[in-house]
């Protein structure tokens, strides 16, 4: 626990330095080879994605644990530090700022509504898969876990959303990602209206749009950000560049405005901190009994 109390300490408080170590460029490049290789050799696509994913999953696996161990043997401390700048690495809070800036790049041509509800869905699901499963997996399954459920999800970005049937390279990692992320969006469907009446903005919206549209059509943390601000969200969205439609949640309150984005990023600051007292709580009780 205090290696993740630590990691979101500077997370929140500092942003990545450009030239801090990069996990995910090198899980990205990793990823790129082998699919290169599969595309080339494969005749199964279906089998070829299966071990896409277990052996990039497996390597991520078994490079961050080897790392842990490998401080760990050093002392307590630098044991403690190891995992928390693994974690650190993989929170995005205040680095929310560097993914609203590409998509911004990425999305060009398109009109200023659908921009503002393009970013109003980062935030969403960088609520949900960068900050709640990062820290529900960190701390339920260690960090060499949360670090294949970090490369699941960056995998479905890069190759996922680039199926265009259930026969190609992303179908299975398009499945698992569904699946590790069941828990975590159950967990936003109460963080996120709580953590919207900690901003002002109010529960019960939040908590109907998540409960019921958002269950329904599996998004359940991207509803409740469209609840509280009082719009509809959904529709084409940006993932790793590449367009994508998902299905609409929310109901059309407010006009959409830049200054909602702001609103957006203080609920997900308000998500992360009852998230971090929800785990210290749970950890004491689980110590003590």
């Amino acid at each position: 626990m205090l290696s993740i109390f630590i990691a979101y300490i500077a997370e929140i408080l500092f942003s990545k330095p450009k030239q801090f170590l990069r996990p995910a460029e090198a899980i990205n490049s990793i990823t790129s080879k082998i699919e290169n290789y599969l595309r080339r050799r494969a005749r199964n696509a279906k089998l070829a994605g299966v071990c896409l994913v277990l052996v990039v999953a497996g390597i991520v696996f078994l490079a961050v644990e080897f790392i842990v161990w490998d401080f760990g043997l050093l002392g307590r401390a630098p044991g403690v530090i190891a995992k928390a700048i693994f974690i650190y690495m993989a929170l995005s809070i205040k680095s929310v700022n560097i993914g609203l800036t590409k998509l911004k790049d990425a999305a060009r041509g398109i009109d200023n509504d659908q921009l503002i509800r393009n970013r109003l869905d980062l935030v969403s699901e960088n609520t949900l898969k960068d900050i709640v499963g990062v820290l529900f997996y960190t701390f339920f399954a260690g960090v060499g876990f949360m670090w294949v459920y970090k490369s699941l999800n960056m995998l479905c970005n890069s190759i996922g959303h680039k199926s265009r049937h259930s026969e190609d390279l992303g179908w299975f990692v398009l499945r698992l990602e569904a699946i590790f992320n069941y828990v975590p969006s159950r967990i936003c469907v109460l963080l996120v209206p709580f953590a919207s009446y900690m901003s002002k903005m109010g529960f019960k919206n939040s908590f109907y749009s998540a409960s019921r549209e958002g269950i329904a059509n599996n998004a359940p943390c991207e509803a409740a950000f469209a609840g509280a601000l009082g719009v509809q969200l959904g529709g084409l969205v940006y993932y790793g560049g590449m367009p994508a439609h998902r299905p609409y949640v929310g109901k059309t309150v407010n006009e959409l405005n830049q200054g909602l984005v702001e609103k957006a990023l203080k609920i997900m600051y308000a998500a992360s901190f009852i998230m971090i007292l929800a785990m210290i709580i749970v950890n004491y009780f689980w110590n003590v009994l």
